[in-house]
């Protein structure tokens, strides 16, 4: 069972009281397009369930608020309701460039930033002499609870030890099945002898 990360517990639970007592503004019923939102994304190992320092976080805008108070992509080419994966491939394509962070005591905070939806990537990258990485996700600014809008989002990204592309593993050829097919019927068959022969050496002292 993963331990609690009592540091990050009592983190958001100060910033959902500072936020209800000192900005109102940070919910509302309906979106105010001129609003800037605030992302916090938490780096910790899930293998661990300890915080990450110095992990690179990409935050790409995919689209926009319009007028209509409709999400609209940045780029006729992005396909909104495509994978995270695929937008992410996308988007390399397009050579649109991200907001880039550096986590700090396991935590990088994005403000200041324009309503709409923007994709999360956490590249492969080397920590402490392991490589670490997470699947690309979404998030929406603002995101709904309810009946209200927020314009705080915090997320933690499934980040883990990724296993070495280099390395791969050896094939299992027919000519191994077949080996491993006489190794087991040559086990077979001295088991089945060596039981004859107690069974005939008892029946003899019988």
């Amino acid at each position: 069972m993963p331990k609690i990360n009592l540091k990050k517990m009592i983190y958001i639970i100060a910033s959902f009281f500072v936020i209800c007592l000192f900005d109102t503004s940070a919910f509302a019923k309906e979106i105010d397009p001129n609003h800037k939102g605030k992302a916090i994304i938490y780096t910790e190992s899930v293998d661990t369930s300890e915080p990450l320092n110095d992990v690179v976080v990409n935050f790409y805008q995919i689209a926009m608020l319009d007028r209509s108070l409709n999400f609209v992509p940045v780029s006729s080419e992005i396909d909104l309701s495509a994978t995270s994966k695929q937008i992410l491939e996308k988007i390399k394509t397009l050579n649109i460039s991200p907001q880039k962070l550096v986590s700090k005591n396991g935590i990088a905070t994005f403000g200041n930033l324009n309503l709409g939806i923007y994709l999360v990537e956490i590249p492969n990258q080397e920590i402490d002499k392991k490589t670490y990485g997470a699947e690309p996700f979404i998030v929406n600014m603002p995101v709904s609870y309810a009946d209200n809008y927020s314009y705080l989002v915090e997320a933690t990204p499934k980040i883990s030890i990724q296993k070495d592309p280099n390395v791969k593993p050896v094939p299992y050829t027919s000519s191994q099945s077949y080996l491993d097919a006489w190794v087991l019927l040559t086990i077979g068959f001295i088991m089945i002898v060596v039981g004859v022969g107690i069974r005939k050496h008892e029946h003899r002292r019988a």
